[in-house]
């Protein structure tokens, strides 16, 4: 579980205006971060090597369902509640409950298994696990094409879903295009300046300074 909390952290933009400094030893990337997230961040600096945080991901059509079993085994709550951002009517119930769950007291967390923005996939093949060829990744990260645009309006739409969770100041530990590291999402194994540091970038740029999730 450290490993885990680790790497959302490195990788994490945090949607949460900050009134005064804490002693966090490393500063968010944003310089407009919002005070929930400082707290969010010195409450897991200050933990560091001493504690371990348990979570749980669960899926949008049984949102409950995970957490629910752990607590009947265990007859204890996680502190941890993850979901997928989901890409229909689900959403909303995802929203929702998240900020229920924060309301608990749970550290949210959020992944995206974005479909690939690309044109004419072949019938039958998964969206997510579909393989984007260099001339469809060499469109996306450039702006003014068509899969550029597609993937933008995705993009958009999250974007208004993330607002919702930073109205009602609730720090989200935001982790799509997980497991980049391995063979089996459109987002895999995409290497160099312009690979999925590329496609990083724009994601905050749109996110941070287009819509000012902070």
């Amino acid at each position: 579980m450290r490993v885990f909390l680790t790497m959302i952290i490195a990788f994490s933009i945090l949607s949460g205006c900050r009134t005064g400094k804490t002693d966090i030893p490393f500063e968010p990337v944003n310089p407009n971060a919002r005070e929930e997230v400082y707290k969010l961040l010195d409450y897991l600096y200050s933990i560091s090597g001493e504690k371990t945080l348990s979570g749980q991901h669960c899926y949008s059509k049984e949102i409950n369902s995970f957490s629910d079993s752990v607590f009947a085994i265990t007859e204890k709550h996680q502190v941890v509640w993850g979901a997928d951002f989901s890409y229909n009517n689900l959403r909303l119930t995802m929203l929702q409950e998240a900020i229920e769950k924060h309301k608990q007291g749970n550290i949210i967390t959020l992944m995206w298994h974005q479909r690939a923005p690309a044109y004419n996939i072949p019938e039958g093949i998964s969206h997510v696990r579909y393989v984007m060829n260099e001339k469809e990744w060499k469109d996306l990260i450039t702006p003014g094409t068509r899969i550029h645009q597609k993937w933008l309006n995705d993009i958009d739409e999250v974007a208004a879903g993330l607002k919702i969770l930073q109205e009602n100041k609730i720090p989200v530990l935001w982790r799509p295009y997980h497991e980049m590291n391995g063979t089996w999402f459109w987002w895999c194994d995409k290497k160099g300046e312009d690979g999925i540091i590329k496609l990083w970038k724009i994601m905050y740029d749109r996110f941070t300074n287009y819509h000012k999730l902070n």
